[in-house]
């Protein structure tokens, strides 16, 4: 092509695409009206008309000898999210509801000695046919990868991929066009080359499209924000197959006469972070607590709870950490949007547990603690590599997840993650760590963090507060099953207690579904519980379904329901 022609098709293409970048922008801002749809359509197939179709050049680097694809290199978080690469991939679903943005895992590529030696990787949503080579230069500390993609399904479609290592990422592009596409990512740093060679290039692909994904990113906003954020999560876990009907009767407080020692109390809140959990954990419950008589004979319901969350003790305004409250208290703090049932142990267990007592409330008091143990959250839930069925996508994607999350809100993520993360690389959990260097180390182990994160919480492990007191860090499930525990529900039963979630535990065959529990109060009482709090009906599949067995939980899916793992 002559010069002068190239120079022309350039500065054409790199306005096409400065316009579509800028309408990808209003779209972002929920700015998406019918002139942006219009000027956006004849920018891109103004685009697609040049051999730079697919180049964004807004200061990434270009392979000059294949300049057909995209080429992006992410220096931080902020810049990745401008790109759009958060696309879930799944070429045989269009749900573009919440959570749906998250990229699919197609593999690891392994890097080769000839870009011809190619792997299959799968389809996407536009191409039936994806295959990789990859060939890494660490003398020009760069990686060269080979794309060659058959059989678009449509005229207009695209695939997105990303490619992460431990410690960085990168993102590519493809429209409708069938070929070879040599890719060069440059500037890879020389951890990157060792942990490639031993674990490959995580190769996620997306198939939402913009369209899809802005979609998506809104159903997933309106969980938490928003003047409908109940009815939307509502309508999102009736979408999981929750039928959540109404009741005939709701907010009738249970008599606290009524109530017995070991009663365990499951909640479902409608709010965004009781959606994630009951996606993470194929169950509608979210919290949990458990009934204890102190001394002086009040019931009150104990649990370790958060109201607000990652909130300072000393600043909260609402009970946190580990407490017992009195049962009228407690019912005080409920919301109106909440549901609670009550699980009644079976009539020997309750004895025992009631023989045992003075022992669950010296526990109780050996626990107690104003934190709320959010370093044992992730822990308790991730107990297989690989798992699928987690909010944020499988678990390879778990790392890149904290590593972008961290740029944004380092104490958040250092508060979920560092101590765990240290702990299970095999040292001391108050070692004074940079969670970078942790996120390097890890190269080392020759494991993705998933992994990492799978290793099983051991009972009785303590972390370090922001206050320097080392305590054990439980999330609800955990606490309530180390009560019963306390209570000699399990009896010589060996097991992890932190490795419970809250549906774990309605799982476990210790509660009386043969109660004659008193209708004027109860919904639910067929299936063995009883619901008086709540306007839908709150049903809990698999209820009281599995005997108790050593080791439980440690080695369970997310999307287990009721087998034994």
């Amino acid at each position: 092509m002559p010069t002068k022609n190239k120079r022309l098709c350039t500065i054409l293409t790199n306005y096409a695409n400065l316009v579509r970048t800028y309408i990808i922008d209003s779209f972002q801002m929920y700015s998406s009206t019918l002139l942006c749809v219009v000027v956006g359509f004849f920018a891109v197939v103004a685009a697609l008309n040049t051999d730079y179709a697919d180049l964004l050049t807004r200061g990434y680097t270009i392979d000059e000898e294949n300049p057909k694809m995209a080429l992006y290199r992410g220096s931080d978080y902020q810049v990745f999210k401008e790109e759009n690469p958060h696309f879930k991939p799944d070429a045989a679903n269009d749900d573009t509801g919440p959570m749906a943005f998250i990229p699919n895992f197609l593999g690891n590529l392994m890097p080769s000695t000839s870009r011809h030696k190619l792997v299959p990787m799968g389809s996407g949503k536009c191409f039936e046919e994806i295959k990789m080579s990859l060939i890494l230069n660490e003398e020009k500390a760069q990686m060269n990868l080979r794309m060659v993609l058959g059989y678009p399904k449509g005229f207009t479609c695209t695939d997105h991929f990303l490619f992460l290592t431990l410690s960085d990422y990168y993102t590519s592009l493809a429209r409708f066009r069938s070929g070879v596409f040599d890719i060069v990512l440059k500037g890879v740093q020389k951890s990157e080359f060792k942990y490639i060679r031993e674990n490959g290039l995580v190769v996620f692909a997306a198939s939402k499209g913009i369209f899809g994904t802005i979609s998506s990113l809104y159903s997933t906003a309106r969980l938490f924000i928003g003047s409908q954020t109940e009815e939307n999560v509502i309508k999102h876990m009736r979408s999981y197959g929750f039928k959540l009907e109404k009741r005939h009767r709701y907010n009738i407080p249970f008599p606290k006469e009524r109530l017995r020692s070991g009663d365990v109390f499951f909640l479902f809140d409608p709010s965004g972070i009781d959606a994630l959990i009951g996606q993470g954990t194929a169950s509608l419950i979210g919290h949990v607590g458990i009934v204890v008589e102190n001394e002086q004979g009040v019931k009150e319901v104990c649990e370790s709870v958060s109201y607000e969350a990652f909130v300072d003790p000393a600043e909260a305004e609402l009970p946190t950490g580990i407490i017992c409250t009195e049962y009228i208290e407690f019912m005080k703090l409920q919301e109106t949007s909440r549901h609670i049932v009550i699980g009644r142990l079976k009539d020997e267990l309750s004895e025992k547990f009631i023989s045992n007592i003075e022992k669950v409330r010296t526990l109780y008091r050996e626990l107690k603690t104003p934190y709320y143990g959010y370093e044992g959250l992730f822990g308790s839930f991730i107990d297989v590599p690989g798992d699928a069925n987690m909010p944020f996508g499988t678990t390879e994607m778990l790392g890149f997840i904290i590593r972008a999350a961290h740029s944004m809100k380092p104490e958040v993520i250092d508060l979920l993650f560092k101590q765990g993360i240290a702990w299970r690389l095999g040292f001391d959990h108050d070692v004074a760590w940079d969670f970078d260097d942790l996120m390097i180390y890890t190269q080392h182990m020759k494991k993705q963090l998933g992994e990492i994160m799978a290793v099983v919480e051991n009972q009785g492990r303590k972390y370090t507060k922001s206050n320097g007191d080392q305590v054990e860090s439980m999330i609800c499930s955990a606490f309530v099953m180390r009560m019963l525990q306390a209570g000699g529900v399990f009896g010589d039963l060996e097991f992890n207690a932190p490795e419970t979630t809250p549906a774990d535990l309605s799982y476990l065959d210790i509660f009386d579904k043969d109660i004659a529990w008193p209708a004027e109060f109860c919904t639910g009482t067929e299936r063995g519980y009883c619901q008086f709090w709540g306007a839908l009906d709150f049903d809990l599949p698999h209820f009281s379904t599995i005997k108790p067995y050593a080791h439980m939980n440690e080695r369970c899916p997310t999307d287990r329901f009721h087998m034994k793992c």
